[in-house]
């Protein structure tokens, strides 16, 4: 943005449906609706094919990276499937999540050490692929989640509530620190933190 560049995406890539960063190699990770995997590089300002073998069966419908590996969320079978980084791309995938939950009304993840799947009225909380306890504070309002997002520097939880157009943002404990409303928040359609 400093520098008023643009990197178009290659065309026989076609139209990304999901985007992660790799913040440990510095790379940004974009998929399209056939599951293929291009990684763009803002130090080359380049961008590379990826192999990725993702199950013919599956509906990703998010992705996520924490150190080298790459994580996809399998809607339809109710997985996550871990990547770790290889030249070329991933490595043979694991099933990571072992424990049971839905993911069919999944709308968004963030990921640190724990992963977080959140549906418009709930998160689920995983670490090392088993459910965490984790509860949603109540307000006066109730939380409609849009999307998630992680602190970089303290791991805390903001949560995009676009139907009462607010921001929540929520210590480590699940406690609310802070609401920040505007009603432009109700036209927003994802959420990044820059503590």
């Amino acid at each position: 943005i400093q520098a008023n560049k643009s990197f178009p995406i290659p065309q026989k890539f076609q139209s990304p449906v999901q985007v992660a960063r790799m913040d440990d190699l510095n790379l940004i990770f974009l998929m399209n609706a056939k599951n293929e995997i291009t990684s763009f590089s803002p130090i080359s300002k380049k961008f590379s094919d990826n192999v990725l073998n993702v199950p013919a069966d599956s509906k990703i419908s998010a992705i996520g990276t924490y150190l080298t590996y790459i994580y996809l969320v399998d809607q339809k079978n109710n997985q996550i499937y871990r990547y770790p980084r290889a030249e070329g791309g991933f490595g043979e995938k694991i099933d990571w999540f072992k424990d049971s939950a839905s993911f069919s009304q999944m709308n968004d993840m963030a990921i640190n050490e724990n992963i977080f799947i959140s549906s418009d009225s709930a998160i689920i909380k995983l670490f090392r692929g088993k459910n965490q306890s984790f509860t949603l504070p109540q307000t006066a309002t109730p939380i409609h989640i849009a999307k998630i997002s992680l602190g970089e520097k303290t791991g805390n939880l903001f949560i995009l509530d676009k139907q009462n157009s607010r921001i929540i943002h929520l210590d480590s404990e699940n406690r609310i620190k802070g609401q920040y409303y505007h009603p432009e928040i109700s036209s927003a359609v994802d959420l990044a933190v820059n503590e």
